[in-house]
C-alpha cells in the first residue's frame, strides 16, 4: 500500500471500511472541498499544510488506520511541487511585531512634549511671580509698588482691578495704603485654563 498515491491509500481504506465521502465528512467535520481534494490528489485546492495534516489524522483515527501511512502518502505528493501554502495563514487580528527606528522614536517623543506644552499653554494653571512676602509685610510708607511677572497671554487683576501686562509677562501697581492691614487678591487667568489666585497682606503704620 505505501507504493500508492494519497489517493489511492484513502480510496482503498474507505471501500474496505464500508465508508462514503458522505459518512467520512459526518465523521471527521472535514469540509467537503478538502476531503474532495484529497481524494483527488489536489494540492491547489487543499490549505496549508498543518491544516491538511490534521485532516489526515482525523481520517486516519475513523478509518482505524496508522496515520503515518497517510502522512506520508502526503509528504511524497507535496514533495513533488513546492507547496506555497505549507504555513499557517496570517492571524490578521494578531498582534504585529514592529520594528521602531530611534528617529520614531524621537519623533514620538518630540510630538509629545509639543503635546504637552500645548495643553499646558491653554489649559494649565498661571505662575505668579511676586515681590510681596507671603507673610504680612509691615511698611510706614503709604506708597506700595507691586510688581511681579507672569505669562504674558494670561490675564492678571489685583482686587478685581485688570493689570496691565508687558510682552514679557511684567506687571506693575502702585496703590495707596490705608492705615493698618491692606489686603491683596491677585488672581491670574489662563485661556481656556484655570485660575491661581494668591493673597497678599501689607500691614501700613504711620511714621
Amino acid at each position: 500500500m505505501d507504493k500508492l498515491n494519497l489517493s489511492e491509500i484513502l480510496d482503498n481504506l474507505m471501500k474496505e471500511k464500508g465508508f462514503t465521502l458522505e459518512r467520512l465528512l459526518i465523521n471527521t467535520n472535514i469540509p467537503k472541498r478538502y476531503a474532495t481534494a484529497l481524494l483527488e490528489n489536489d494540492l491547489d485546492k487543499l490549505p496549508s499544510s498543518p491544516y491538511v495534516r490534521g485532516y489526515l489524522l482525523k481520517i486516519a483515527k475513523v478509518l482505524n488506520e496508522d496515520p503515518e501511512i497517510l502522512l506520508k502518502a502526503y509528504k511524497e505528493l507535496a514533495s513533488k511541487r513546492p507547496d506555497k501554502n505549507d504555513i499557517l495563514p496570517i492571524n490578521r487580528y494578531a498582534f504585529k511585531k514592529t520594528k521602531i527606528s530611534w528617529q520614531k522614536i524621537a519623533i514620538i517623543l518630540i510630538l509629545g512634549f509639543l503635546g504637552f506644552l500645548w495643553i499646558n499653554h491653554f489649559f494649565g494653571a498661571p505662575r505668579i511671580k511676586i515681590n510681596l512676602e507671603e507673610n504680612i509685610t509691615s511698611t510706614n510708607s503709604q506708597i506700595l509698588t507691586i510688581q511681579g511677572l507672569i505669562n504674558p497671554r494670561d490675564s492678571l487683576s489685583i482686587n478685581e482691578e485688570n493689570i496691565f501686562i508687558s510682552p514679557e509677562g511684567e506687571f506693575e501697581k502702585e496703590v495707596i495704603l490705608q492705615k493698618g492691614l491692606n489686603t491683596f487678591e491677585i488672581k491670574a487667568k489662563r485661556f481656556l485654563g484655570r485660575e491661581t489666585k494668591i493673597i497678599r497682606q501689607v500691614f501700613y503704620s504711620e511714621p
